[in-house]
């Protein structure tokens, strides 16, 4: 898995390193994820985003950006006393991910749009705060991603995204599982809203 996230690193920043004009910077931020198919609903797990970014721009109002992040997902579902529900649920799972975004530049914003690789490194899963021990989890799931950038000042960026997962993240089957995109894709999906900030800090190029 280390071989194959450095080998696509390499790739890529060698195809940036022959454009005209690139630049990379730092992206932070929030992850409000859940998880289709587990019968919890709501963005209730919040994750931290942390990576950096590269990009070039071969035509005036286009621009593609390879991204590598650390992301933390998954689903929550607290006690409710009040309501005398007392069941709880705790997923949380850490990614690093890869995706290769198409931006199209509007000015003092941009829309962008692509997939990304999301490499599982760890998981925890517990009901009722109980560990549930899970070991099921999928090594690599594919997302789409759909988002607007803004800027908000010099060098710096505020961008909105979802990420939605169009395989299964784990590789049995369980109750509540859905189906999504084609027939007979079934399983459990991540669905996250990002929420990042990013700083570009070089510049190479006309």
């Amino acid at each position: 898995m280390k071989k194959l996230i450095l080998s696509l690193i390499f790739v890529f920043i060698v195809g940036f390193g022959f454009a005209q004009k690139f630049n990379g910077g730092a992206m932070i931020g929030m992850a409000a994820s859940q998880v289709a198919g587990d019968k919890y609903s709501g963005f209730n797990k919040v994750g931290p985003i942390a990576g950096f970014f590269v990009n070039f721009q071969p035509v005036e109002h286009s621009s593609l950006q390879m991204e590598l992040y650390y992301v933390q997902k998954g689903s929550r579902k607290n006690a409710n006393a009040v309501e005398e529900d007392y069941e709880s649920y705790l997923l949380r799972l850490n990614y690093v991910e890869m995706p290769l975004l198409y931006q199209y530049h509007l000015g003092w914003f941009h829309i962008e749009a692509g997939p990304s690789l999301a490499f599982f490194m760890s998981g925890y899963e517990e009901t009722n705060s109980e560990d549930v021990k899970a070991d099921d989890f999928s090594t690599l799931t594919f997302q789409l991603n759909l988002g607007v950038v803004f800027t908000v000042a010099d060098n710096w960026k505020f961008g909105i995204r979802t990420n939605n997962s169009i395989t299964n993240l784990r590789n049995a089957t369980h109750t509540g599982q859905v189906n999504r995109l084609w027939p007979n894709n079934h399983g459990q999906f991540n669905d996250v809203l990002m929420f990042t900030f990013a700083y570009q800090f070089f510049h190479f190029g006309n």
